[in-house]
C-alpha cells in the first residue's frame, strides 16, 4: 500500500492518518532525537509562543513589547531583525485592532461618506471612532 512513492501518493489520506497516529505517540523531541541519530536535519517547529520563548529570541532581543492604547493591553511583536551600529530601531506599534483603519481605507478607495454610514448601519463594517 506503501511500497512505492506512486502507491504513497494513491493512498496519501490513510498514510496520513497512520504517520499523524505514531508521530503522536511520542514528543516532538523523540522524533528529532531519532532523526539527529541518522545525520538527518531536524528541528522542532514552534508556535509562536514557543518562538517567542525560545533562548535564541531571547538572547537577540528580538521581541519586543508594544502598548495597545485602544484595548490597553500590552502586546509582543517581533522586532527588527537587523541591527544598525548595534541599535535596534525604537519605532514599533501595535498592530491595529480590528476595524481601525476601515474608514480611511473605504475613503481611500473612493466610498462617500453616505456609503460608508449605509455599510455600518447594516453592519457589513465596524469601524473603531478616533
Amino acid at each position: 500500500m506503501f511500497s512505492t512513492n506512486e502507491l504513497r501518493v494513491e493512498n496519501r489520506e490513510e498514510l496520513l492518518k497512520h504517520l499523524t497516529e505514531r508521530f503522536e505517540e511520542e514528543t516532538t523531541e523523540h522524533w528529532v532525537d531519532i532523526a539527529s541519530s541518522y545525520s538527518f536535519t531536524a528541528k522542532p517547529i514552534n508556535n509562536v509562543q514557543q518562538a517567542f520563548e525560545h533562548p535564541q529570541a531571547i538572547h537577540s532581543e528580538i521581541v519586543k513589547t508594544v502598548r495597545n492604547e485602544i484595548d490597553n493591553v500590552d502586546i509582543k511583536v517581533v522586532g527588527h531583525p537587523v541591527k544598525f551600529n548595534g541599535k535596534d530601531p525604537d519605532n514599533y506599534d501595535a498592530p491595529p485592532v480590528l476595524g481601525e483603519h476601515t474608514i480611511e481605507i473605504l475613503q481611500d478607495l473612493g466610498y462617500t461618506d453616505e456609503e460608508i454610514k449605509m455599510l455600518q448601519k447594516e453592519k457589513v463594517i465596524e469601524s473603531i471612532a478616533k
